[in-house]
């Protein structure tokens, strides 16, 4: 992941001369290694070139696709809605990660999904706080992860009676919803 220090070394021993050709062109002329810093997704090469100062030239190796960098992902979700009941416990998660190709979900632990956008629904009539994972891949070794809690709370049940005995001997004497 962005930024990473490279280094690039050869194995060629005393009485040689030696120039590295970096990606952006830039020119070495030493045999130590080169270190840089890569602050810029990409992939990128170079070419060494080897003289063994005998008369015989030079030799050559360029290789344009040395290596891989990723850009850093940037993990990031909300859910809709964002008050979660027990009557309506279903929830969408929005992923609005950045510089990812791949997802792992973990939902409180009930389930894991590689969705982009999970719709999930919570245990019917439970009330909690669930915690909600998400992991943004940009490779195997380029990730970052984010964790919410998502309330479930209780769904509030009104009972409208649709008769009512006003005769003073209890229940249902008053004409009112039940909550």
């Amino acid at each position: 992941c962005t930024p990473v220090t490279i280094t690039l070394t050869n194995t060629f021993q005393g009485g040689v001369s030696c120039a590295w050709v970096l990606w952006d062109g830039e020119r070495i002329d030493d045999c130590a290694p080169v270190t840089r810093t890569i602050t810029d997704g990409g992939t990128y090469g170079a070419t060494l070139i080897v003289d063994a100062g005998n008369g015989c030239g030079a030799d050559t190796l360029s290789v344009p696709e040395l290596f891989t960098v990723y850009d850093q992902p940037v993990a990031g979700f909300y859910q809709v809605p964002d008050v979660v009941n027990t009557l309506a416990p279903e929830v969408r998660f929005n992923n609005t990660s950045e510089n990812a190709v791949g997802y792992v979900w973990d939902i409180a632990g009930l389930t894991t999904t590689a969705e982009t956008g999970p719709v999930y629904t919570f245990p019917a009539g439970v009330s909690a706080a669930y915690t909600v994972c998400l992991t943004a891949y940009a490779s195997e070794q380029c990730r970052d992860s984010i964790c919410r809690v998502t309330m479930v709370e209780d769904g509030l049940l009104v009972n409208v009676p649709n008769a009512f005995t006003p005769d003073g001997a209890a229940p249902n004497d008053v004409f009112k919803p039940i909550i």
